[in-house]
């Protein structure tokens, strides 16, 4: 599978958001194109608005739904955050925002740009989700 540093953009809606421990959110996204798989560890980048202005976020990604059709996040809602994490836990669902297709990135020793591998696949055992209290 060939390396790209492009990322393709789409379209989510906010299926779930919930708190599944004190200032952290579960946050479920079905996108309307995900071309694998979401395994845990990949990141995705989501459009916020921070004081009105659009800017973007990382977010590591901790599974995907039972068919694999769902991206789920979990979300601290950071002391000191620069607005990204309370974007992230103002969410409702039904609510619409734009993603990034899940990669792994990884950087180079020279400090180059970060690479990012779309995933056709993951060895790792599905996650069945965020226990619910």
């Amino acid at each position: 599978m060939a390396a790209t540093s492009h990322k393709r953009w789409g379209k989510a809606r906010v299926v779930d958001v919930c708190e599944v421990a004190q200032h952290v959110r579960q946050v479920v996204l079905a996108p309307e194109q995900l071309d694998a798989p979401a395994p845990p560890g990949s990141h995705i980048d989501i459009g916020v608005y921070i004081h009105g202005r659009a800017d973007v976020r990382s977010y590591s990604v901790v599974g995907s739904g039972a068919y694999g059709s769902e991206i789920i996040l979990g979300v601290q809602l950071a002391r000191q955050s620069r607005g990204g994490s309370a974007f992230m836990h103002a969410l409702r669902r039904g609510q619409e925002v734009s993603i990034t297709q899940p990669c792994r990135t990884s950087r180079s020793t020279t400090a180059g740009p970060a690479t990012c591998w779309p995933r056709a696949g993951s060895a790792s055992p599905r996650w069945s989700g965020w226990p619910r209290r």
